[in-house]
C-alpha cells in the first residue's frame, strides 16, 4: 500500500479530501508559525515557516486553529478554524482581554502575539487561571522566540519572573527550570540573573514539595522534586545544597537514599565532598551495579569542580564502562 492509496482510502472514509492537507503536513517540510496581532476587535493571523535562522520561504500549511477568548466577567470562548492561506483576520469580541492560540497545544505550530497581549495572558498565568499545557505552550514558544531573536534574553527572564514563579504544576515548571539551566550554562556573563530567576522558582516549588521524599507524595510530586533538586543546587539554593550534602553524606556511612533523588545526592557529593571521587569509582569498579544503575554515577563524575578529578574520572569512563554509557560522563 502507497501513501497515496492511504490518504484516498482516508479521503472515502472520512468523506472529505485530505489530500492538500497531507501534503503541506507529511511532504512539505518543516511547520509554521503563527504571529497574531489585536487590531481592536480582530485578530489578524499569518503564517510563515519557523526558522531559527533567516530563511525565506513561500510554505503554507492548512493549520486546525483553537482560539481561546479570554473575555471580561471570567468568561471564555473558543473558536475553532482552519488557517489555509497565509493571512486571515479572526473577528472577537469587545469584551476579549486576552487570546491564546493553540489553545491546549492541540496544534504543531509556534505562535508569536502581540506584546500587549502577552502581558495580559501573563496575568491569566500569575493568578493559576490557564491550564498547566497552555503555561507550557505560552512560555515554551517564547523561548522559542528568544533563541530565534526575535526577543533577547531578559525579556524572557522578566517574562517568568513576572508571571511564572509561583508556578507549581510539573509541566510549565520543568519546562521553564529546563531552559533557565540551558541559559545559566551556555551564558556564564549572565548567570548572576538567571540564577536569581531559577532559584526563586525552584525554591518556591521545592517548599512545597519538601526536599525529604515522603511515603504519601504523588507521582506529580516526585517527578517535581527529582527534577528541581538539582537544579536548584546549580542555581546556588542553600538549602538544596545543604540537604545534598547531608544526604551524601548518608551514603558514605553506609545509609541508604531514596532512589528518586539519588542522581541529585551523587552530583552534590561529587560538587563538594573529598571523598566522592573515591565512593564513585568503588562503585562503578565494583561490579556489583547494573548498567542501567551505572548512569547516576558516571553522570555524577561529570560535576567534579577539579580539573584533575575531571581527567581521572574521564580516564576511569574509558577504562572500566561500557561503551554505551561513556557518553553519560562527557554530556555531564
Amino acid at each position: 500500500v502507497t501513501s497515496s492509496q492511504f490518504w484516498h482510502a482516508f479521503d472515502h472514509a472520512a468523506g472529505c479530501d485530505t489530500q492538500d492537507f497531507a501534503t503541506t503536513w507529511i511532504v512539505q517540510p518543516g511547520f509554521p508559525l503563527l504571529t497574531a496581532e489585536r487590531d481592536i476587535n480582530r485578530v489578524h493571523l499569518r503564517q510563515q515557516r519557523f526558522t531559527y535562522l533567516p530563511h525565506d520561504s513561500n510554505e503554507r500549511w492548512f493549520i486546525p486553529i483553537e482560539l481561546l477568548l479570554l473575555r471580561q466577567g471570567d468568561r471564555c470562548e473558543t473558536i475553532s478554524l482552519l488557517l489555509d492561506e497565509e493571512e486571515t483576520a479572526v473577528a472577537i469580541p469587545s469584551d476579549t482581554i486576552a487570546y491564546k492560540l493553540n489553545h491546549n497545544q492541540t496544534g504543531f505550530y509556534r505562535v508569536r502575539c502581540d506584546d500587549r497581549n502577552l502581558a495580559a495572558l501573563g496575568q491569566y498565568v500569575r493568578t493559576q487561571q490557564l491550564s498547566a499545557i497552555d503555561n507550557f505552550g505560552l512560555q515554551n514558544d517564547h523561548f522559542a522566540l528568544v533563541k530565534r531573536g526575535d526577543y533577547v534574553v531578559d525579556d524572557y527572564l522578566q517574562f517568568v519572573e513576572s508571571y511564572f514563579t509561583a508556578e507549581k504544576r510539573y509541566l510549565p515548571l520543568y519546562d521553564i527550570a529546563r531552559s533557565l539551566q540551558s541559559l545559566y550554562l551556555l551564558l556564564p556573563l549572565r548567570r548572576e540573573k538567571i540564577a536569581r530567576v531559577g532559584l526563586i522558582l525552584c525554591d518556591n516549588a521545592l517548599h512545597e514539595s519538601g526536599l525529604e521524599p515522603q511515603k504519601n507524595d504523588s507521582h506529580h510530586t516526585t517527578l517535581l522534586r527529582k527534577s528541581l533538586l538539582w537544579m536548584a543546587s546549580s542555581f546556588g539554593s542553600a538549602a538544596a545544597i545543604l540537604f545534598g550534602i547531608d544526604s551524601f553524606s548518608r551514603l558514605l556511612a553506609g545509609r541508604s537514599v531514596p532512589a528518586d533523588i539519588l542522581p541529585t545526592v551523587l552530583k552534590a557529593g561529587a560538587a563538594a565532598h573529598n571523598d566522592a571521587f573515591d565512593y564513585l569509582m568503588d562503585h562503578l569498579v565494583s561490579g556489583d551495579l547494573a548498567e542501567a544503575e551505572m548512569t547516576p554515577y558516571l553522570a555524577a563524575m561529570g560535576h567534579f569542580p577539579g580539573g584533575q578529578e575531571l581527567q581521572q574520572a574521564l580516564a576511569a569512563n574509558l577504562q572500566f564502562c561500557p561503551k554505551n554509557l561513556r557518553a553519560h560522563l562527557i554530556l555531564a
